[in-house]
């Protein structure tokens, strides 16, 4: 019989307690304690305005309003706070559900694989390079935001934390939660991979952009869903997806946006919105690019490679 492999080890924390009742129940109330803790921080910014910058009441609850897009450092920290709500929510589902230990999620040692979180981080910079040298090649320099230097220094680590809160949750429930427990009912990717990355691509749907931007958006978030969990396929842990997340959103956050993009407020160098669609092909193209990195068999930043066989015995339920 032939020994486990660390996918396997990382998937057998969820084979006890994997009725689809469960999973239904977990994800329900994830996303409760994500959208009660999303209206505790709205609260808490117009109770502020109202108590410390004397705003009235009205005007506070319409600055609210856009609190939900960042638009300043203390905004976008605020509004990242708010995914500490899926943390909390994850930890509740698998107390009630699963009757299993939060740190399951993270490892077989359950603990994060910090070698392995900044491999993925480095995999995040691979990204960034490929996109950043397309940009600029095919659309120019960014222009300077209205952040001044010496406060984005005084907001760049509170940002970050706020970011890795943030990545980090995301891939919790989606590749941690979600991967686990379809892992547990199917060994096909498109089950523990396809699946959980389809959900996570259009919850990034934004009713305000036209089709073809949604299309690329949805597309993209999907991929980059995908690739993470093939990083959770390959090291059996949930480590190296969650540094590359982090990264990845450090540099969109932090560094060069785009006009007018969700979330800003504390990035550098911004482009203009009239490229949003080129700039949007061109991290296509990086992704897909990542993806066949990801899939190669050499090792990556010291991920280790894979049989090359995994992959195949996966897709047949071996």
């Amino acid at each position: 019989m032939a020994a486990p492999s660390s996918f396997d080890c990382y998937v057998a924390p969820a084979q006890m307690r994997r009725g689809a009742w469960r999973v239904v129940g977990g994800i329900v109330v994830t996303t409760l304690c994500w959208l009660m803790w999303t209206v505790g921080v709205l609260l808490g910014s117009v109770a502020y305005d109202i108590l410390v910058n004397k705003i009235p009441p009205a005007h506070a609850l319409e600055r609210s309003h856009g609190f939900l897009t960042g638009g300043s450092p203390a905004g976008l920290i605020a509004i990242l706070s708010s995914f500490l709500g899926v943390w909390i929510g994850v930890w509740l589902s698998l107390k009630l559900f699963h009757k299993r230990p939060f740190r399951t999620l993270f490892s077989p040692e359950r603990r994060i694989r910090w070698g392995e979180f900044w491999a993925g981080f480095g995999l995040a910079a691979v990204f960034f390079a490929l996109s950043m040298a397309a940009a600029l090649i095919l659309v120019g320099v960014p222009a300077r935001s209205g952040m001044d230097l010496s406060a984005w220094a005084v907001w760049i680590v509170p940002v970050v934390v706020a970011v890795f809160f943030q990545a980090t949750a995301e891939e919790l429930l989606f590749r941690g939660y979600m991967l686990q427990q379809f892992a547990a009912w199917s060994r096909s990717p498109i089950v523990w991979a396809a699946a959980p990355s389809l959900f996570f691509g259009l919850l990034h749907l934004n009713p305000g952009v036209p089709f073809s931007t949604n299309l690329l958006v949805v597309g993209i978030t999907f991929l980059v869903g995908v690739i993470a969990a093939l990083l959770v396929w390959r090291t059996g842990s949930l480590s190296a997806p969650m540094g590359m997340h982090v990264g990845v959103n450090c540099q969109a956050l932090a560094l060069v946006g785009s006009e007018q993009a969700p979330l800003g407020g504390a990035q550098l160098w911004l482009y203009n919105a009239d490229h949003a669609l080129t700039l949007y092909a061109i991290d296509a193209v990086s992704v897909v690019a990542l993806l066949a990195l990801v899939l190669s068999p050499w090792r990556l930043f010291g991920l280790g490679a894979v049989r090359s066989h995994q992959l195949s015995d996966a897709s047949s339920g071996g």
